[in-house]
């Protein structure tokens, strides 16, 4: 029996009995991390023409390859020692053992030099996780295989892992002269494959040698935006994904005129065969995708909404981009241009789970919890959203006053990231009953290993303790938390608040400016210790670059508009805080920002509109005493 014989064989075996990697399926702690994507993030597409299976092919100018005559696998001969040497290799391969696989199959590899079996050794290498074993392997299939494509590849990319920038150059160069691809499709492919397999520093040198090779290349700058958003370097993913678009559109033009009109139909669900490259489609498509996810992690949510406005606009039909734009909505404060957003995306997508979670957590965030419900509902009955729902069914519960209904939840979120969340709940819960004292205690069982997850509990013994009347100790509690997770901005916002309820503005004042050290451009800082000055009718410059700022960040921050528009007033702009307070009044009926209007437009002679708003809205908020007053004091005055 001729040894290719034997290796087919060996494969038919695998496929028939189950494959050769022996995996089992996902654990739950995978099938959780991999829903907290988004659905619709799915990896670069792999580059082939889905209608005939095959890469579409270019040459460096844009011109067909011809086909490669590539060396068939020599016919080697074996001795019944060797074939049952094979068989045995295969056979340990169909049982998972891999390791013990390549180590009889690559000693014959080596032996016979046969390029059938030295491409199987490689392949049985990759699964043993060994890189000397992966390397050896490589080295020998490039050796008696020097026509092949794929072992040159993994060559440098082999090198680039090792950190041999010279190499991997040399060893890219030398796969190009075999490679069937475009110089694009190589490109595009390098960037994803360097991404999954090099460390960043190493990926990112060598992605940037290939940039500075072919500079006027959309792909190339393409899969320099893909390593550096990869290694979270957003301000400067989102500038090649930027350049990338640009020039992926001249790419699409030049080999399909009128090719928005073939995205379109792709996004509709038709495909459409007549188009010449269907990977350029995918590969610009991804790069707005990932320009999004750029503005995302950059936190310029703002410009991302801008910037991809007109692309939204006129491809209405892509949901994966209208989920990531609704994002950037609420990063900037439009929660009802969002939430508009992602009800528009299940309900054209229903298998959208998670954007569908992301709809109930907006509507909880804006106080409608009846509205939450019935997205909560359906994830009960789905698959790995089971727990997440019953959590925030449960704070729902808890927030309707309805104890028993929320214990109930509570109780049934198990093995799940949330389930120490619910465990501190049912401790909120339990306080009154028990006190301070034993509800330490019950938190005192808690030890988790995870720094987030200390956080959470040291967070929950501070509340315990401001919920006692104990602020000195809730202090002391967040002190202890934000050593552990400096960066966490929260903690200074709580801390802070503390320090300003026992009137300590100074504590308060020092507490945000070490947070803004941490997060310069985070708005609510910013509006936390801007308006801060405003109230204290004092630095207000520095109020004005804080205030400015937050608004540039999250122009649809209603109480951000408020403080700004206050700050006008207190500086004697009155036409600047009408402006601003207006605006910020249209966008949430709060009593607050109310009595401040009212009081601007009095100030502003404008007091029959003033004393027609407080007529028509006083009544809303009888609870709110300084509005009820407020007339009576601006007459007065």
């Amino acid at each position: 029996m001729r040894l290719k014989q034997v290796l087919v064989l060996g494969l038919v075996l695998g496929l028939v009995l189950g494959g050769l990697s022996g995996c089992a399926g996902m654990t739950s702690q995978e099938r959780e991390a991999a829903l907290k994507r988004s659905a619709e993030f799915a990896p670069a597409p792999t580059l082939t023409d889905p209608s005939t299976g095959v890469a579409s092919g270019q040459t460096d100018e844009g011109q067909a390859r011809p086909p490669r005559n590539t060396k068939p696998p020599s016919a080697t001969e074996l001795d019944p020692q060797v074939m049952y040497e094979v068989l045995l290799g295969e056979m340990l391969a169909l049982k998972g053992a891999q390791n013990e696989a390549f180590s009889i199959l690559f000693p014959l590899a080596q032996q016979t030099r046969d390029p059938g079996l030295a491409e199987r050794a490689f392949q049985l290498s990759m699964a043993t996780f060994d890189l000397e074993a992966i390397q050896a392997a490589t080295n020998l299939w490039r050796d008696v295989s020097p026509e092949s494509s794929v072992a040159w590849k993994a060559s440098y990319l082999m090198a680039v892992r090792e950190g041999d920038q010279t190499r991997a150059r040399e060893h890219w160069q030398r796969y190009r002269a075999v490679s069937d691809q475009s110089l694009d499709e190589d490109l595009v492919q390098a960037a994803m494959r360097l991404r999954q397999t090099a460390p960043g520093e190493a990926a990112l040198d060598f992605m940037q040698w290939l940039l500075q090779a072919h500079p006027d290349r959309a792909t190339a700058q393409y899969g320099m935006g893909l390593i550096l958003h990869a290694y979270q370097q957003y301000d400067q993913a989102i500038r090649f994904f930027k350049q990338a678009a640009g020039g992926l559109e001249v790419m699409l033009s030049e080999v399909t005129p009128g090719w928005p009109a073939a995205l379109r139909k792709q996004l509709q669900g038709a495909q459409d065969d007549a188009f010449a490259q269907p990977w350029l489609l995918k590969i610009y498509r991804q790069a707005r995708l990932l320009l999004a996810e750029s503005y995302l992690g950059a936190q310029q949510a703002q410009s991302g909404l801008d910037v991809l406005a007109d692309y939204v606009k006129t491809y209405p039909d892509d949901w994966a981009m209208q989920e990531r734009y609704a994002r950037l909505e609420v990063k900037a404060g439009y929660y009802r241009q969002a939430e508009q957003r992602y009800q528009a995306v299940v309900n054209h997508r229903p298998q959208s789970h998670q954007t569908r979670l992301a709809l109930a957590l907006l509507r909880m965030e804006q106080g409608d919890y009846a509205g939450a419900m019935d997205p909560l509902k359906t994830l009960e009955g789905v698959e790995g959203f089971e727990s997440v729902a019953r959590y925030y069914l449960g704070r729902i519960a808890q927030q309707a006053g309805q104890l028993a209904q929320a214990r109930t939840y509570y109780q049934l979120v198990l093995e799940s990231e949330y389930e120490l969340d619910a465990r501190l709940h049912l401790a909120e819960l339990a306080f009154e009953q028990k006190g301070l004292a034993a509800t330490l205690a019950t938190l005192a069982e808690l030890s988790p290993e995870a720094t987030d997850d200390q956080v959470k509990v040291l967070r929950a013994k501070a509340l315990f303790y401001r919920k006692a009347g104990e602020l000195d100790e809730a202090i002391t509690v967040y002190q202890q938390a934000i050593e552990l997770a400096p960066d966490n901005v929260s903690l200074y916002l709580q801390q802070a608040m503390l320090a300003f309820e026992l009137n300590r503005f100074e504590a308060y004042e020092q507490t945000l400016t070490r947070a803004l050290a941490q997060a310069p451009d985070h708005a609510e800082l910013l509006n936390a210790l801007g308006y801060f000055y405003v109230e204290q009718d004092r630095e207000l410059e520095k109020a004005t670059e804080l205030l400015d700022r937050a608004v540039a960040l999250a122009p649809g921050q209603y109480h951000i508009l408020d403080s700004r528009g206050w700050l006008a007033y207190k500086k004697g702009a009155l036409n600047e805080a009408e402006r601003y307070l207006r605006k910020a009044l249209s966008m949430q009926m709060d009593p607050e920002v109310l009595a401040h209007l009212i009081e601007v437009l009095w100030a502003n002679g404008h007091t029959d509109e003033a004393r027609a708003l407080w007529q028509k809205h006083q009544a809303t908020f009888p609870d709110h005493a300084p509005l009820q007053k407020l007339i009576r004091r601006l007459k007065a005055s």
